[in-house]
């Protein structure tokens, strides 16, 4: 069944992506999506180093630079925005539908800026069919068994190329602890990293269960630790749902496995619409509301109503006992 949220990862490579001057594209094992990324070779890309269109209702550009730096972003017709920091950008809750989005950076020394992915949040109006739809350790759609912790128990560092998707992930230190994912799509791939002692001699190892069928799986000690983006697991399949377990074998010593997102190509059109009870939920809270308020203002007419009537009352009753003084008098 098709989720009620998505997100679309764009990967720097995609042809959609339109790079404004002269850039660099390179393939580096881990630390990048796909094992890309792209740089630029221009000395000056203020006007615009890339230009994305998309349908969605938000994008989040994946950028680095080795130090701090300026750039700039324009959202379709507006104007630059200028921006400080490592490179990534988040645009605003947008209306659903298509837009644009331009980014443009001058070249000063020693930032060596890399654009790694682009990720859209779809709106009622996107296309997902034949999407890759990001999904992360956070996300409920993932289901944990065991002894999961947000933070890796063993030391872990990271320089400035190097983060988790959303900046969160999940990690395993024992034999047993396990995950599930159901998802509608023909592809699926489990990212993370591994942490590990190197003077270990036992590797990390886990089995797969995709739709029941069950392959065993090994990371070696002599994998390159703290590299983040590492694709642990990938497998094509037929368009509809399916169940991918995940469940760790051995893994011992000082040593942890996180797991960062999971990606799958949709072979659904467009997110689910949220249950009608949901959206009705705010226009019923609002009925009962409108009925107190209109309940409190009749009655404080009816109140007023009757105030004026015995004021009246009483006046009248009170010019007539005053008449009747004058003429006695």
């Amino acid at each position: 069944m098709a989720p009620n949220t998505a997100t679309i990862f764009v990967d720097d490579q995609n042809p959609d992506i339109h790079y404004l001057c002269p850039v660099q594209k390179q393939n580096i094992f881990g630390s990048y999506y796909n094992n890309t990324w792209t740089s630029v070779i221009s000395d000056d890309c203020s006007k615009g180093w890339f230009q994305y269109t998309f349908n969605g209702i938000g994008a989040n550009i994946h950028a680095s630079f080795s130090k701090s730096s300026n750039f700039s972003v324009k959202l379709d017709n507006g104007q630059f925005v200028s921006q400080t920091g490592n490179g990534s950008w988040t645009s605003p809750l947008l209306t659903d539908g298509e837009h644009t989005v331009t980014y443009a950076m001058g070249m000063p020394k020693n930032v060596y800026p890399a654009l790694d992915y682009i990720a859209v949040t779809a709106g009622p109006s996107t296309s997902l069919q034949d999407k890759t739809i990001i999904v992360d350790n956070d996300d409920s759609a993932i289901s944990y068994s065991g002894s999961w912790s947000k933070t890796s128990p063993v030391s872990a560092s990271f320089d400035y190329a190097k983060t988790m998707y959303q900046n969160s992930s999940r990690w395993a230190t024992k034999a047993g602890d396990s995950m599930s994912f159901q998802f509608e799509g023909s592809s699926v791939s489990l990212y993370g990293m591994a942490v590990f002692n190197t003077t270990s001699l036992q590797n990390i190892t886990a089995v797969y269960t995709l739709d029941g069928v069950s392959k065993n799986w090994t990371i070696s000690n002599n994998t390159i630790s703290y590299l983040p983006l590492l694709e642990l697991f990938h497998a094509d399949v037929g368009p509809g749902n399916h169940t991918l377990n995940f469940n760790i074998t051995n893994i011992v010593g000082d040593r942890s496995l996180a797991i960062d997102f999971v990606a799958y190509n949709a072979s659904y059109s467009s997110i689910q619409p949220l249950p009608m009870q949901a959206l009705d939920a705010p226009s019923n809270d609002w009925k009962p509301k409108v009925g107190i308020s209109i309940g409190v203002i009749a009655g404080f007419a009816l109140l007023l109503a009757l105030g004026l009537f015995f004021w009246r009352k009483t006046k009248a009753s009170q010019r007539h006992q005053g008449k009747q003084y004058v003429e006695h008098s």
